[in-house]
């Protein structure tokens, strides 16, 4: 170890050092969390270059201690427009609209985007957006998809499916309606603008055929030798007069007056207005109307602009004006069925709002587990052996969802004999360990009944019954519910008696093991949803070769229920997210020397960097006298825990050294390059020390070995 000649000792830390007795329970796996506040790095006054660059190592980690707390901010759910109740036209009544429906129902059908007015030759008219939903069956229909477009079995799931064809009367629509009558002047100066779904319909006038007959393409005001560039072609003006201009298009002359036109094969350029200043001809200026179609009719069945899959439906009650209750209507039409999986949309065109199937609505489910079991079973009093019985175990997944008489079981068992045709409900009991007959009933003559299995609010029913006129051959187990049958397993016993078979060939899946919604799903590769009862069997093929059946049963009441947004998505507030660390400059002094005036090591967690011979705190820290010039190489190493005149080296951490409350930490080597290597393990606390670190050390000190190494040798001492 280097030696280095010390000043005197501070006899008053000593007597902390002394009355410290006990320390608290420290890893240095925790390193350097177990610190409440940013430690101080102490080395000698006298130490080496090489104690102070381990000094500096040390000292980069402190910076995981330096930070605050904030809360990211996110993006809040997003929210939706709501529902519009017709109530009267001046309370119009909103509420969220995020709906549950259940397939065979009509959602509701009209929400309210937007109540606002537009403006007309100075006067300003009520119109409302609608969003209109399809009509159920008709228009889009709720099915379960439990094959691939090859065929292919596949983990059944929902779609909602957007039908083609519905047309107008029965298909998603965005409407906007006017709530009040507009006089037109039929001018292509004096148009009335209404935004449709993002599209602009400039409108001169209603037709007698109640058509629109709508200002298309750009609008523009040029002045005298002014230019612009529309749907790459040139417009240029000239002289202006009060009753024409001189206007170039693409560099060729035209004179133009009101309403006058100038087209070529795909490039129309209509005046629309004159504005000349005999006394200031240089403030005279033109609006024009330019692009590939200047003015269009539109009427019903028409493409909407932009979007060939949404279809134009016009309602106009009047020529020459528009009358209240007249709308400009899109509904959606695609081409072919559109299927939306959960969390997909159809979205309105110029966002002004979407269909969303959200799927499912979340709901307690119960997963049950049917399979045959050989039980010795006793009598109701457990009084006598009735001999081995062939069953079928129901095992649900949530314990006392069944029911039998009144009883709730965590099991029960269902079993019979193949030559009395007796058939049997079986429990056990836990405290005596034994199997036990509950009820016996005659297949013969009854069924057995009255087995309920509860799923959140929804009863299920458990039955098992005879086919035949006779025998226990012919047996199924079904399931029901108050609208009767849902699916049938067809168990029965072996025709030696010997087991509970599911099907005809015990460990064979075969289609007609197990019914549901009518489908012979018994030989299913994969897990089988069914529409109407949301019931899913899962891996129904390969349970079924081992004559098992596993059902989920959701807790709907009745038919199983999904939820629908519509509306136009809001801009959502922002919310706080998760909690991140952010860290702050450290501005106080870190690093001392250990004969520092201003250093009081009872105010402050600290590091020592550094062994006893050079660092009088680390003398302090192992109770030894300093210096230390008086005690011999071996005493000091012992006093350490670590080995003389041997590259090796320690850390170790602990607590009312120097004060209570306070922790103080050694990172010492008996050579100074084994100190630094000891403040290299340090500053790599976050890897495990197989890598040279201290993540995976659960003690309060190690003794480091090889610290030439590449990876020095960690053992927690």
């Amino acid at each position: 170890m280097e030696r280095y000649a010390g000043i005197g000792g501070l006899a008053a830390l000593m007597a902390l050092v002394l009355a410290a007795t006990s320390s608290m329970a420290i890893s240095l796996k925790d390193y350097p969390t177990f610190f409440t506040e940013i430690p101080v790095i102490v080395v000698g006054e006298n130490a080496k270059t090489i104690d102070v660059v381990g000094a500096i190592n040390i000292a980069v980690t402190l910076a995981e201690l330096s930070y605050k707390e904030v809360a990211t901010q996110v993006t809040g759910a997003a929210e939706y427009d709501g529902l519009y109740k017709v109530a009267t036209e001046s309370e119009l009544q909103t509420e969220f609209f995020e709906k549950t429906v259940k397939p065979g129902t009509v959602p509701p059908r009209l929400t309210l985007l937007k109540d606002y007015e537009i403006s007309y030759e100075g006067e300003n008219y009520r119109v409302v957006e609608q969003l209109i939903t399809p009509v159920y069956d008709a228009g889009a229909v709720i099915e379960a998809v439990n094959e691939d477009e090859e065929g292919n079995d596949i983990n059944g799931y929902y779609i909602l499916k957007v039908k083609q064809g519905a047309g107008e009367a029965n298909a998603l629509k965005f409407r906007v309606e006017f709530k009040e009558n507009i006089t037109l002047r039929g001018s292509i100066d004096k148009t009335l603008d209404v935004d449709v779904a993002g599209t602009t319909f400039r409108i001169i006038n209603v037709t007698n055929d109640k058509r629109l007959d709508a200002l298309v393409g750009q609008v523009v005001w040029l002045k005298k030798d002014e230019e612009t560039t529309i749907e790459g072609h040139t417009i240029k003006i000239g002289r202006i007069s009060s009753t024409q201009a001189e206007i170039w298009v693409d560099g060729t002359y035209n004179v133009l007056g009101k309403d006058e036109e100038y087209s070529t094969a795909d490039f129309k350029v209509k005046v629309l207005k004159l504005v000349y200043w005999e006394d200031a001809p240089e403030e005279s200026k033109v609006k024009l109307v330019a692009g590939k179609e200047t003015e269009k009719i539109y009427g019903t069945g028409d493409e909407f602009p932009g979007n060939e899959d949404w279809t134009m439906h016009l309602y106009l009650q009047t020529p020459g004006q528009i009358t209240k209750g007249d709308y400009i209507e899109i509904y959606y039409a695609p081409e072919e069925d559109v299927k939306l999986k959960a969390g997909e949309s159809v979205k309105v065109p110029g966002g002004k709002g979407e269909l969303r199937f959200i799927g499912p609505k979340a709901t307690e489910t119960v997963k049950v587990e049917f399979k045959p079991v050989s039980l010795t079973v006793y009598s109701s009093d457990l009084s006598k052996k009735l001999g081995t019985i062939k069953t079928v175990e129901i095992a649900p997944s949530i314990e006392y969802a069944l029911s039998y008489g009144g009883e709730d079981y965590k099991k029960l068992w269902i079993g019979g004999n193949a030559t009395s045709g007796e058939a049997m409900v079986i429990a056990y009991d836990e405290k005596e360990e034994k199997y036990y007959l509950v009820k016996e009933v005659n297949l013969k003559t009854e069924k057995l009944i009255g087995i309920t299995i509860t799923a959140g609010e929804h009863e299920y029913e458990i039955i098992l019954a005879n086919n035949t006129a006779s025998g226990v051959t012919g047996t199924n187990i079904t399931l029901n519910d108050t609208s009767g049958e849902l699916m049938r397993m067809q168990y029965r016993l072996s025709s030696d008696g010997s087991a509970w078979i599911l099907g005809s060939k015990k460990g064979e899946a075969e289609a007609a093991d197990v019914i549901i919604g009518g489908a012979n799903i018994g030989d299913f590769e994969k897990n089988y949803l069914d529409a109407a009862s949301a019931i899913v069997v899962e891996n129904v093929k390969s349970n079924a070769d081992d004559d098992k059946v596993v059902v989920v049963l959701p807790g709907y009441e009745g038919k199983p229920e999904f939820e629908l947004l519509m509306g136009a998505e809001k801009a959502a507030a922002p919310a706080e997210g998760e909690k991140v660390k952010q860290y702050v400059p450290i501005t106080e002094v870190v690093g001392y020397l250990d004969t520092d005036a201003n250093l009081d090591p009872t105010a402050h967690h600290v590091i020592i960097v550094g062994g006893p011979y050079v660092n009088r705190l680390a003398a302090q820290f192992y109770n030894l006298t300093w210096p230390v010039e008086g005690m011999t190489a071996e005493e000091v190493a012992s006093a350490m825990g670590i080995e003389a005149n041997t590259h090796n080296a320690v850390i170790e951490v602990r607590e009312g050294v120097f004060a209570e409350g306070k922790i103080a930490m050694v990172v010492a080597g008996w050579y100074g390059e084994d100190t630094r290597a000891a403040a290299r393990v340090v500053q790599n606390h976050a890897l495990p020390s197989a890598e040279g670190g201290l993540a995976d050390v659960d003690a309060a000190k190690v003794i480091i070995t090889e610290t030439l190494a590449a990876k020095p040798t960690i053992t927690p001492a």
